[in-house]
């Protein structure tokens, strides 16, 4: 809330030396202590791996500090976790801000097995007609051993109608910072895990039909007509709106919601905070209806928040809430790991901070246990160039996307012809570049020809022949570390934006563990960014085979040509590199 922090606060989330912590990362929002970066419009993506890996610098650690640390909030917390930490990195949007600590261990390298290396960073603009540095996100990805983790620290638009505006944001944002990595990926695709927290401003609303219908109240149009609205992410969008357009006119509001007035609305969302209902409150939550939905955040994860809404309180110690906002539960952390490493994040505590008073929300703070990854070994004899016939063969087959796109921009045309890299999860077991399809056209079927959409959505299948085999450069069994990210794109003349991606982990069926042979089937919508909702579907088959079944795979395929008519990665202005 731009007020001054008060340094003795911190012990209410932050422990004295870090505790038993190994990392600690702090975003904020409004802290009017931080200096702007320059021009906050231009996206600014950074690596430290083309320029000093932070685990080789020998300079001292005061030296350090005072390189990095140069405003009170940050010297409030090094203070706090004293002379076992340093900085890993920091980053400042104008009055957002980024900070990453580990011990010192972590970042000298006497720690090997825990040493931080491969940081990288970028900023996202998204306020003020989109470029001002008033909303938006801060990212960076470090890599800790071997293990790849994203934090972004987000603020997103304000105020109970703009959910639309915040879920678009969280898309502006992991398509502004891209570049972190595969420039064809975001974070929350790419990287082993994605921690994304910060100020999202998502609001608590009971004028929605489904929570009202769960409560025994139904919303209704005058005529005692129950109206039942298409999603949950419409009804929030639909009842602010409605609040919003009649305010003023309460007589007309209140046939359309139960909560015409603020002040009822107010007083029945604090009568759920005084009965501890957190239950019924976060069932009232925009964000979780949209992530329902499909419409932000796809596959992440978030705890049950079982504390009061931390939004919109009286700067004093305690839980004192404002009238002119409804109480909510705007400060949030999420997290989404790789299909593989799902089992290795734990959430060991949510909580927040009401002793803190120097601010109208009160802070969140998570514990998490992360267990690092060990990736399988990259075995240069298996490469084509040196064993062809010992590499495990990854052959992709009946692929198909379905259309009916709605939130990709121009997609769907008659005249697209997708295409899709292939990448990997952790990188590089494809080889140096990303093998790629052949585009393909448009399905020409009897449905195709009917003037009804959603009766006959479009869709684009490959040839076998026009999909890329994949040799992967790891031994057989060691697949199931392995994830396959396929990402598409519109046609040759787009290669910018992409439709979205479709990650696939290539671990066997529970039933066929150990075989040499076995087979995926995919059918899984597109992750446009973090979004799935009216995004397309991809559908195919993998059959994975190895050691005594590569032989006869591979025969198969050279009789059918899968796979001779497949691109190169590297064409005109696309050539690209993991």
């Amino acid at each position: 809330g731009n007020a001054s922090p008060k340094p003795d606060e911190l012990e209410h989330w932050l422990p004295e030396a870090g505790g038993d912590l190994d990392l600690v990362v702090v975003g904020t929002q409004e802290n009017s202590e931080s200096e702007a970066p320059g021009d906050a419009s231009i996206p600014a993506v950074k690596s430290l791996e083309s320029e000093t890996d932070i685990t080789e610098r020998k300079s001292s650690t005061s030296t350090k500090k005072a390189e990095q640390l140069s405003h009170q909030w940050d010297e409030m917390l090094s203070t706090r976790l004293g002379s076992g930490w340093g900085v890993c990195k920091k980053l400042v949007l104008r009055e957002m801000r980024l900070i990453i600590f580990a011990r010192q261990g972590m970042i000298n390298g006497d720690e090997k097995a825990f040493a931080v290396s491969g940081i990288q960073w970028a900023r996202s603009a998204t306020g003020i007609a989109t470029v001002w540095g008033n909303k938006g996100g801060l990212a960076i990805k470090i890599q800790v051993g071997h293990t790849t983790i994203a934090f972004v620290s987000a603020h997103l638009a304000a105020h109970d109608h703009k959910l639309k505006a915040r879920n678009d944001m969280c898309r502006e944002i992991l398509k502004e910072t891209r570049g972190i990595g595969v420039r064809h990926l975001d974070v929350a695709s790419e990287f082993d895990h994605c921690f994304w927290f910060g100020d999202l401003n998502y609001r608590v609303n009971l004028n929605v039909p489904a929570v009202q219908k769960e409560s025994g109240r139904e919303q209704s149009d005058g005529s005692g007509r129950p109206v039942t609205l298409s999603e949950p992410t419409e009804d929030h969008v639909a009842a602010a709106k409605l609040q919003a357009l009649y305010r003023g006119r309460i007589g007309r509001l209140k046939a359309l919601v139960p909560y015409a007035e603020h002040d009822d609305h107010w007083n029945a969302v604090h009568d759920l905070v005084e009965e501890g209902a957190w239950e019924r409150l976060l069932a009232a939550d925009q964000l979780r209806a949209s992530i329902a939905a499909g419409a932000v955040f796809s596959e992440f994860k978030e705890g049950n928040a079982s504390f009061p809404p931390t939004f919109k309180m009286n700067r004093v110690p305690g839980n004192d809430y404002k009238n002119q906002r409804i109480p909510s539960y705007t400060d949030r952390i999420l997290w989404r790991s790789m299909p593989q490493h799902r089992q290795a994040v734990s959430q060991i505590s949510l909580s927040s901070a009401p002793g803190v008073s120097t601010s109208d929300h009160k802070p969140v703070f998570g514990v998490f246990e992360l267990r690092l990854s060990c990736p399988p070994a990259i075995v240069p004899s298996l490469s084509l160039s040196s064993n062809p016939n010992s590499a495990p063969l990854v052959r992709m087959s009946n692929c198909r996307i379905l259309g009916n796109f709605r939130v990709q921009a121009n997609v769907g045309k008659p005249s697209a012809q997708p295409f899709f890299f292939c990448y990997t999860n952790p990188p590089g077991v494809l080889g140096s570049r990303a093998p790629m399809s052949a585009g393909t056209t448009r399905d020409r079927s009897p449905l195709s020809l009917q003037s009804d959409v959603k009766a006959s959505p479009p869709s684009w299948s490959w040839d076998d022949r026009h999909v890329p085999l994949l040799r992967p450069a790891v031994r057989g069994p060691d697949l199931r570390h392995v994830s396959l990210i396929l990402c598409f794109f519109e046609d040759r003349w787009s290669p910018h934006d992409p439709l979205g991606t479709v990650t696939v982990p290539l671990l066997p069926p529970a039933s066929l563990s150990g075989a040499s042979e076995y087979s995926i089937t995919v059918d899984s919508p597109l992750r446009y960014y973090n979004v799935t909702k009216r995004t397309g579907r991809f559908r195919a088959t993998l059959t994975v085979s190895y050691g005594a079944a590569l032989a006869l795979a591979l025969s198969r395929a050279n009789q059918e040509g899968a796979g001779t008519r497949a691109r190169s990665a590297c064409g005109p202005a696309r050539c690209e590199v993991m």
